[in-house]
């Protein structure tokens, strides 16, 4: 249940001060535990907090469908789908633990005498939450791994198990949707603007200008066998050859003296 306590604690995490710092108060402030620098926590809050709640739902599903089916599942199947589906319960379990502790998080203390043992505390940083949603992300991994594995061996359990065999598919098939949703979500996340870029720099038309360089460097290449940006200088009629391109003999002298490199006038760089 969400006291207004809690809402106004999980709340003033997000509240600024008059600076753009965090709330400063004489009490202890919730917005005091952050610890992450202001980029790190305006790129990463949305998707951790606000981003979690389908997954959320997504577990709740799992929690309650999976009680009612393995309470009310009959037949045999020679493959232990409803450990699956209580592992699947198990790890959802979890995920709502850690996503909920965002919101309902206290610091909770035991005393004994007069030693007082901190027990639990309000996330300090969003880059504890991120941990604790990579260990929960990699146990559900490992499950949906072995579900998938489970499931494709037990086809026979459809007529012999149909309602563990159809919840554990519905499970599986989710899981793996929402896995490849927010997998592409991550690599739009982190790599979005450098796949943008090579696709623009692919797809756009070439000036004359890239063209003629892109000629150069492949026949550039093909006497730069090791790839160390110059060729002898013996080679330059070679290339200028191979271009196509005609130059009388009498001035090929001349076009390499302008050419060579200054600390070894024997070789000649593609720059």
């Amino acid at each position: 249940y969400f006291t207004i306590y809690q809402m106004n604690s999980f709340l003033s995490l997000f509240k600024p001060s008059a600076e753009g710092g965090p709330a400063v108060d004489n009490k202890e402030d919730p917005g005091d535990r952050l610890k992450e620098p202001d980029e790190f926590f305006k790129k990463w809050s949305g998707p951790l907090i606000l981003g979690s709640f389908v997954p959320a739902v997504f577990c709740i599903i799992t929690i309650v469908g999976g009680t009612i089916v393995l309470g009310a599942w009959d037949g045999t199947c020679g493959f232990p789908l409803d450990a699956f589906v209580e592992a699947a319960v198990a790890a959802s379990y979890m995920f709502l633990l850690v996503y909920s502790w965002i919101f309902l998080g206290d610091t909770i203390s035991i005393s004994f005498g007069q030693v007082k043992i901190t027990v639990l505390t309000p996330y300090t940083s969003l880059t504890w939450l991120m941990f604790l949603y990579v260990v929960v992300a990699i146990t559900a991994f490992i499950i949906f791994c072995v579900g998938s594995f489970l499931l494709a061996q037990s086809s026979f359990c459809e007529v012999t198990a149909p309602m563990i065999y159809k919840f554990s598919s519905f499970l599986v098939v989710s899981w793996w949707l929402g896995f490849s949703v927010i997998l592409a979500y991550l690599i739009k996340f982190y790599f979005g603007k450098d796949i943008a870029s090579f696709l623009t720099e692919q797809t756009r038309e070439h000036t004359s200008e890239e063209m003629e360089e892109r000629i150069f460097r492949k026949v550039f290449n093909e006497f730069d066998k090791d790839r160390e940006g110059f060729v002898s200088k013996d080679d330059f009629g070679n290339i200028i050859q191979a271009l196509g391109v005609y130059i009388p003999d009498s001035e090929i002298d001349t076009l390499k003296q302008t050419l060579v490199d200054f600390e070894n006038p024997e070789i000649i760089k593609f720059n």
